[in-house]
């Protein structure tokens, strides 16, 4: 689509609210979406053997979503929750692609008859960034709204599986101090059994 080919949006107060409500529905479903994905990454990472597998922690939504489901098919403990984790990486990954153009780009087009949303950017291409990419991404009111839906429902599943994933940590941490308290008791039991002798 050429630029010509778009024709701005109505400067209706009324209509700019409605679409400024529908994406922060979204960005802020989508941020709740993307914590609760780097939580997971964080425990299972720092206490769950992930250091084990990935080297570093991935910032990028896309490289916590590949990291995610490396953990997933590689630590032991996630084991229980390797389909969740499956379908929340690419349930993560269809919003967020949706999400990066319409929060990156600007709104450029507006057409009644379905009422149909043009959103347009242009980025840098990597990895010398002397080349554009120009991205269109046509979408209706409807369709935006649910992808917005889909990341209440994405954030909401994650949430709950990261509070899950942070009790497996917790139990392990809690299984460790047992261990060593019982240790502490076994050498005081000794020293007494020492001192009687």
């Amino acid at each position: 689509m050429a630029a010509k080919d778009l024709n701005g949006i109505p400067r209706d107060e009324e209509f700019i609210r409605n679409v400024s409500t529908l994406l922060g529905y979204i960005v802020v479903n989508c941020a709740i979406l993307e914590f609760a994905l780097n939580s997971i990454v964080a425990v299972s990472y720092h206490d769950l053997g992930g250091k084990e597998i990935e080297p570093i922690i991935p910032n990028m939504t896309s490289k916590v979503v590949e990291t995610l489901k490396r953990f997933a098919r590689d630590l032991p403990k996630l084991e229980k929750h390797k389909d969740e984790i499956r379908a929340l990486a690419i349930e993560t990954k269809r919003i967020s692609k949706i999400r990066n153009d319409v929060i990156h780009g600007y709104l450029a087009d507006f057409k009644e008859t379905g009422m149909v949303l043009t959103f347009a950017g242009v980025s840098a291409l990597a990895p010398l960034y002397n080349m554009h990419k120009e991205t269109v991404r046509k979408i209706s009111v409807k369709d935006l709204a649910a992808v917005g839906s889909d990341a209440f429902s994405a954030s909401t599943r994650a949430s709950v599986l990261a509070h899950d994933i942070v009790k497996i940590s917790a139990r392990k941490d809690a299984c460790k101090k047992r261990a060593g308290s019982k240790r502490r008791k076994r050498v005081v039991v000794r020293k007494v059994g020492l001192a009687k002798a």
